[in-house]
């Protein structure tokens, strides 16, 4: 297996390849995906093709009991520990802004380049959303590809090893 970083840079140059869509490559799924790729282990094993469009989705995390008691429920069920001090590869809940909504919030990338995070894309919802730490800010799945920040407030956050 690749080191965690060559791993995220990986699977965020993959990831970046594919299109939104409901079923397979959205916010929520994006962590999932990862969660998956480092451990074998799915938060979403059981809801992935429970899932075709906004509408399904909002169904889906009410039955679930709620958006951040469910992937709670789902990491803490599964094994990984919360945190308070996210690391490099470790998944989380953070708030995502209204304005990154509308696609108006941007920090375009790292402090050296890394991780080809694009500005200016907007996210199909606002509030709880999963994102992937990159050591220095949370990442998160938009319409149009990665966004990162050290703005997003982080909800919770759970160590993947």
């Amino acid at each position: 297996m690749l080191d965690k970083t060559a791993d995220l840079e990986a699977f965020l140059a993959e990831d970046a390849l594919l299109a939104w869509n409901w079923k397979t490559v959205n916010c929520c799924w994006f962590g999932a995906n990862w969660v998956r790729r480092r451990t074998g282990k799915d938060p979403a094993e059981g809801l992935r093709h429970q899932v075709n469009g906004v509408r399904s989705a909002r169904r889906l995390i009410r039955r679930e009991g709620g958006f951040v008691p469910a992937v709670r429920e789902r990491l803490d069920r599964l094994g990984f520990a919360e945190t308070d001090t996210p690391q490099l590869g470790d998944v989380g809940i953070v708030l995502a802004p209204v304005a990154l909504s509308i696609g108006r919030f941007a920090d375009a990338e790292g402090p050296n380049g890394e991780l080809g995070v694009k500005p200016e894309v907007g996210l199909p919802v606002t509030g709880a959303i999963m994102a992937i730490h990159n050591g220095f800010w949370w990442i998160c799945r938009s319409l149009n590809g990665h966004r990162a920040s050290t703005s997003f407030s982080q909800i919770a956050a759970w160590r993947i090893d």
